[in-house]
Order: C-alpha cells, then sequence, then structure tokens
C-alpha cells in the first residue's frame, strides 16, 4: 500500500480506531450547519421564553434590567435541556456539562445585561431593540462557548 492510497476500516478495526478516522471536510460542514440550525432553533424557543417573561415583568413594573435578567433565568433552563439533547446530541455527563454551562449562562447574563444597559440608557434604544441587538450578540458568544468549552466532551 502507498502513503497515498486512503485507509479504510478492516474487520479487526476497533470502534475506537472507527472513530479516530478523520471526517470528510463535507461531513463536517453539514454537521456543523446542523449543529448551528438546532443551535438557532432550540435558542430560539429559549429565547421566546425569556423575552415572554421579560415583557410580562416588565408589564407589571418590573425595572427592564431585572426583567430581562429573569427572563433569561427562565430560557437558560430550557435552552441547557434542548442545547444538550438536540443540538450537541449529549450522551448524559451532565456532570461536566452543567458547571461549564452555568459559567456560560452567567456570562451571558452579564453580557446581555451589559449591552442591554447600555443600549437602553446611553443609545435611547427601545426595550425590545435593545433585547434583539443583546440576544443576537450573546448568540454569536453562546454557539462558540457551547461548543468549545460546554458541550463538547458530551458529544457523541
Amino acid at each position: 500500500m502507498s502513503a497515498l492510497e486512503p485507509v479504510s476500516p478492516t474487520a479487526n478495526s476497533t470502534q475506537s480506531d472507527l472513530k479516530k478516522q478523520p471526517r470528510s471536510v463535507t461531513t463536517e460542514a453539514a454537521s456543523l450547519t446542523t449543529q448551528i440550525f438546532n443551535f438557532l432553533i432550540s435558542g430560539g424557543f429559549a429565547t421566546l421564553l425569556h423575552w415572554a417573561v421579560m415583557a410580562a415583568l416588565a408589564k407589571a413594573g418590573m425595572q427592564p434590567v431585572w426583567a430581562t435578567s429573569m427572563g433569561a433565568v427562565a430560557g437558560s433552563a430550557l435552552n441547557y435541556v434542548l442545547q444538550f439533547y438536540w443540538t450537541f446530541r449529549g450522551n448524559g455527563m451532565h456532570g461536566k456539562a452543567i458547571p461549564a454551562y452555568v459559567c456560560a449562562v452567567i456570562m451571558g447574563w452579564c453580557v446581555n445585561a451589559g449591552i442591554f444597559y447600555l443600549l437602553i440608557s446611553f443609545a435611547h434604544f427601545g426595550l425590545y431593540m435593545a433585547q434583539i441587538c443583546a440576544t443576537a450578540v450573546v448568540a454569536i458568544i453562546n454557539f462558540t462557548v457551547y461548543k468549545r468549552m460546554v458541550f463538547h466532551e458530551c458529544i457523541n
């Protein structure tokens, strides 16, 4: 066999040997595209819950930054379940994923609240436009953090 011939699995290959073989670029791109799609759908449902709680609390008279923070708590719980099981296809290693997720969520809450505060206080954005902008920034950060730090050991 020459050095340029592809190596194919043999009858003697173990399951771990098969996992070590490089995946094709096409397969990786499709997998990443699926993850991004699933991330956006999962995050969308969590964000809808976040915004619904935020709107209800703001309408009830709660200060906007507190209202969005409480909405983020509700959305985060739903988001963990959807991201773990659907987007990143976790295999039950919650002992590692949950602490990393909590740290990522705290960071996301801080970024969300900070951007939200700056936009409503200094840029004079409306409540909902400020939240849309803050959510977009946090979503980009979250996908990267979830993929590389939170769920990377849980992926099958």
